[in-house]
């Protein structure tokens, strides 16, 4: 790690740290919105969900560190088709698993980094992020891509707080919460 806690690099090595397993698990850090659920993350989580499908019908989506992919799988009935991107091996293997457990075959997921995305230009009518920009050391680098692999007239969501937002206070106070 480097001594500079404000390095962009610094920044990146510290977050590929904690979700390559040992902080954050494939297991335990994505979950699917409740309907029954009152807790304040399932209601965030149940607005995100419903602005994405609002927009997401038959469209091609892309969901930018998609972690264990369950919220995109969790759309696969309403698209054309879904792209999950995560720098997190293990987490892009979980979704992997799921998907195939769950035989969804119009749902991909992709290793990389959301600063230089491998896609072609204006490869998505949907692109959403949820609970991840915070943690990203240039999101000018982040929405520059988005804005190029996003199609003319296409809509992005985007969950964008900031280090001092409730829910980021919430998430790191309360790890486990994070979704």
């Amino acid at each position: 790690m480097s001594t500079n806690p404000h390095d962009s690099k610094s920044i990146e090595q510290d977050t590929k740290e904690k979700y390559s397993g040992k902080v954050y698990s494939p297991d335990s850090a994505s979950r699917l919105f409740d309907i029954e659920s009152k807790d304040y993350s399932n209601i965030l989580l149940g607005i995100r969900m419903r602005l994405v499908e609002r927009y997401a019908d038959m469209a091609d989506v892309l969901d930018i560190c998609c972690a264990t992919g369950e919220h995109l799988l969790s759309l696969s009935s309403k698209i054309t088709h879904g792209t999950g991107l995560d720098f997190s091996e293990p987490f892009i293997e979980r979704a992997k698993e799921i998907k195939a457990i769950k035989g969804i075959r119009n749902v991909d997921f992709l290793l990389g980094n959301a600063r230089s995305m491998r896609f072609d230009d204006s490869s998505f009518k949907v692109v959403y992020c949820f609970s991840a920009l915070y943690h990203m050391p240039n999101v000018g680098e982040v929405i520059r891509e988005i804005a190029r692999v996003l199609r003319s007239g296409g809509k992005c969501i985007l969950d964008m707080g900031n280090l001092y937002s409730l829910n980021t206070l919430v998430c790191n106070a309360y790890p486990e919460l994070a979704s």
